[in-house]
């Protein structure tokens, strides 16, 4: 567990780590406030399919 929280530089739980095609794309942690996460998943996935 300790080299995946050094190799993606987490240093706090809970994470939620978004890749896409090998790229970090979004990154929350601690406080995650859903509603806002919906937001960032349908912007990160509109930018996605452009």
């Amino acid at each position: 567990m300790e080299e995946v929280a050094g190799r993606f530089s987490v240093f706090t739980v809970p994470v939620l780590l978004l890749f896409i095609e090998g790229t970090e794309c979004l990154r929350e942690a601690r406080f995650i406030h859903f509603e806002q996460l919906e937001q960032k998943l349908k912007r990160v996935y509109q930018l996605y399919e452009e």
